[in-house]
C-alpha cells in the first residue's frame, strides 16, 4: 500500500540489498563477544554456524521491514520471537546470546539509515529489541 516515492517504501528498498552484507557484520561482532560458545552444531567458526547465523540474521532484518511496511509489530512479537525460542532453545543457543545479536543488529542497521530513516525505523527497531529482552525475562521465570 506504500507509494514508490513514499519514505517507508524508500528505506525498505535501500536497506534490502544490503541484506547479507549487515547480517555479516553482526555476526562477525556476535562471534567475537563468544568465542568460546559451542552449539550442538559446533563453533562460530564452523562453517555451517556461520552460514546459518547469517540466515537467521538475514531473517530477522526481513521480519523487520515486514513490520514497517505493515506499520505494526505482529509478525516479530507473534511469529519471529516464537520462532527463535523454539529453535533456538533447541540448539542450546543461550538467550542472551540472542538478545545481544538483536542488540547488535539493530545498532548496525540503525548506523546505516539517514536522520531522517531513523526517526521512522527506530521505533520498530526498539520494539523488536523489547520484544526479544522481555522473553528472556519471562523465560527465566
Amino acid at each position: 500500500s506504500h507509494q514508490p516515492a513514499s519514505p517507508i517504501f524508500g528505506i525498505v528498498e535501500t536497506m534490502l540489498p544490503l541484506t547479507t552484507e549487515i547480517s555479516t557484520i553482526v555476526y562477525e561482532c556476535w562471534s567475537k563477544l563468544f568465542p568460546n560458545y559451542v552449539s550442538r552444531r559446533g563453533r562460530f567458526s564452523d562453517p555451517g554456524i556461520k552460514h546459518s547465523s547469517i540466515r537467521d540474521f538475514d531473517m530477522f532484518q526481513t521480519y523487520l521491514w515486514l513490520c514497517l511496511l505493515e506499520g505494526d509489530m505482529a509478525f516479530i512479537e507473534q511469529e519471529l520471537l516464537t520462532i527463535c525460542i523454539i529453535v533456538f532453545s533447541a540448539l542450546n543457543i543461550p538467550w542472551d546470546m540472542t538478545v545481544k545479536g538483536v542488540l547488535l543488529l539493530a545498532c548496525e542497521i540503525l548506523s546505516r539509515l539517514k536522520l531522517s530513516q531513523k526517526k521512522i525505523v527506530e521505533p520498530y527497531v526498539e520494539s523488536m529489541v523489547r520484544s526479544f529482552s522481555r522473553a528472556k525475562l519471562s523465560s527465566q521465570i
